[in-house]
């Protein structure tokens, strides 16, 4: 809670002219109804393939630039924690409002995050209802990984870090993640590693995009389709931007623990 006291306070306006310099600021936004009040974009919200953002009118998209942004004169500015800080620096020089969000780590940053953008957005009862649906959702979930050793997969193989969102989805469904601590990071794994650290669980999560990705053809491999672990794959609805979508993401995965079994290394794919 100490940081969302460290971000600045935009009151209960509702700024008409917001500028989103972010591919998941412009998710967020759209997953709080918001909108209407942008007036510009992400340009990758503007590639069909990737954009899952729905906006109620054309627009201008940005390539997250401080001139190109000044110039649209606007109410405020949002983007997300690894946005260039120089770029921050020169908006609030020309005295124009700007909001950072704070890093996506795990449920409890994605749920503060919502928080400060509802705020800035004037949207606090919309955020306060999403927090609170995420919130009744996350506790009432019964857990049913029973502390089974799992190890988690992304496209191409990558493996997120300790302090990600899909690691603490491990965490709330009660699975021990099976890397070593010095393993804990961003890294793409190897048949040696993952044969080394024994998982009972491999948990694959394929983008939801529609842009086929290169590094879908990783996760064909015959030694990761056909080894000793139970293989679950979902799609990667919410994990990248921290969107509420993620918790359908929580509810399906800990559906197919609770379905998946003990005795048997058979691949469960979960088809929405």
């Amino acid at each position: 809670m100490l940081l969302l006291f460290a971000l600045p306070s935009f009151g209960r306006a509702s700024p008409a002219r917001v500028v989103s310099m972010h591919f998941c600021t412009d998710q967020l936004i759209s997953s709080l109804g918001a909108s209407a009040q942008l007036i510009s974009a992400s340009y990758l919200s503007d590639d069909a393939r990737l954009g899952t953002a729905t906006f109620s009118r054309p627009f201008h998209f940005n390539h997250a630039n401080a001139d190109e942004v000044a110039l649209l004169h606007p109410g405020l500015v949002v983007t997300d924690a690894y946005s260039a800080s120089n770029t921050l620096q020169l908006l609030n020089k020309l005295h124009i409002r700007t909001l950072s969000l704070p890093a996506l780590q795990n449920l409890d940053t994605m749920m503060q995050r919502i928080t400060v953008l509802g705020d800035a957005l004037g949207q606090h009862d919309r955020a306060a209802a999403v927090v609170g649906n995420l919130r009744s959702a996350i506790s009432g979930l019964q857990a049913a990984g029973k502390q089974r050793r799992a190890l988690v997969l992304q496209n191409g193989g990558w493996m997120a870090t300790d302090d990600s969102l899909a690691i603490d989805l491990l965490r709330h469904t009660d699975l021990v993640d099976v890397r070593p601590v010095s393993q804990r990071n961003w890294q793409r794994a190897t048949a040696e590693q993952v044969i080394t650290w024994q998982p009972q669980i491999i948990i694959v999560f394929k983008s939801s995009n529609a842009a086929p990705g290169l590094g879908q053809a990783w996760l064909q491999q015959d030694w990761l389709q056909q080894g000793p672990w139970q293989l679950i794959t979902l799609t990667d609805d919410g994990l990248a931007c921290g969107t509420p979508e993620v918790i359908r993401t929580l509810e399906q995965l800990n559906q197919q623990l609770a379905i998946l079994p003990t005795d048997s290394s058979r691949s469960l794919e979960h088809t929405p």
